[in-house]
């Protein structure tokens, strides 16, 4: 019998509790891996899905993804098919972020803020309750399962990475009541990878419409409130409009929306404050994450204005955007 053979069939017959087991990651181990670019270019599919609330069929969305060490990414997003044209084109070139619709012909352009990888680990470890545990397999990889809980316990964020390198492979996002949000998750992915320089470079033709990413402020004209400086992946303001002596944006993606309000302290929220679970923006100042119907919402009052952003996002996601109202522009 040949060697390799009886080295398998002994290890069948040794105890599981007796068998060598790799050792999990810590939560800060797990994050900090989670948040850092690859070490090698990298290509991936993938699909998104989003979830009604109250049930219901989800939406799909097909995704191509290349990631490269330096940071740069490109991202497209088909409504049909693998081989169908990209409907929608993201961009990070490192100076830039760019999004290209295919279908009405519009690029939004701009730069964004940047923040380390070190304080988005702090942003989510000051909101969430972070446990790491194994994970099984997604796109043929081996994973660890990061969870990342509400005080109470209750599911927000589920992150699946990669043991060997810490790619983020799968994501799955919860509303307040307990059902899922969204899903993102790859079905295959290379590494190392050939891409193409001019990849990572604007698809856009020359005949598109060009808007900027960040819209110029005001909002609504007279008044004191901003545009947000950061928005998740994906998103563009659709409207903006007077509301409550202030003014309200909404934004969405072509699959979910959130909405930004700005208003007067001593303007009502629609919202019952009583509820949810107080935390601390990056800038100091506190606020309340709850819930507002089927979606999820924040809401900060400073004592000279009120804040509510609300809608399809996580919570890291929604102090993500309220944060970017106070930083300098």
């Amino acid at each position: 019998m040949r060697p390799e053979l009886v080295c398998a069939l002994l290890l069948e017959l040794t105890p599981c509790w007796a068998r060598p087991r790799r050792r999990l990651p810590t939560p800060a181990q797990a994050l900090a891996r989670m948040t850092s670019v690859p070490t090698q270019p990298c290509t991936a599919r993938g699909r998104i899905q989003f979830f009604p609330p109250g049930g219901g069929k989800p939406k799909g969305l097909g995704t191509m993804i290349y990631a490269l060490p330096d940071g740069r990414i490109r991202r497209e997003i088909r409504d049909k098919g693998p081989r169908q044209p990209a409907a929608e084109i993201i961009i990070d070139d490192g100076r830039t972020l760019s999004l290209y619709l295919a279908k009405p012909g519009l690029l939004w352009s701009g730069e964004v803020p940047r923040e380390s990888a070190r304080t988005t680990r702090e942003r989510l470890e000051s909101l969430y309750a972070v446990s790491v545990s194994t994970g099984g397999r997604v796109a043929k990889r081996k994973t660890w399962r990061v969870d990342l809980r509400a005080p109470d316990g209750a599911a927000r964020v589920t992150y699946w990475i990669d043991r060997d390198d810490g790619l983020l492979l799968k994501t799955e996002t919860y509303r307040y009541d307990g059902s899922l949000m969204r899903r993102e998750r790859l079905t295959r992915l290379d590494c190392p990878a050939q891409i193409p320089d001019g990849l990572l470079a604007s698809s856009a033709p020359p005949s598109a419409s060009a808007r900027p990413l960040v819209p110029p402020d005001p909002p609504v004209p007279g008044s004191s409130a901003r545009f947000p400086s950061w928005t998740p992946l994906g998103f563009l303001p659709l409207e903006a409009r007077a509301l409550a002596g202030g003014a309200l944006m909404t934004y969405g993606d072509g699959a979910q929306r959130f909405t930004v309000l700005e208003a007067p302290a001593d303007a009502a929220s629609g919202l019952d404050e009583s509820l949810g679970r107080e935390v601390r923006l990056a800038d100091g100042t506190s606020a309340r994450l709850l819930p507002d119907g089927e979606r999820n919402a924040l809401v900060r009052r400073d004592g000279s204005r009120l804040l509510v952003v609300s809608g399809d996002l996580s919570d890291d996601e929604l102090a993500r955007v309220a944060e970017s109202l106070t930083e300098a522009r």
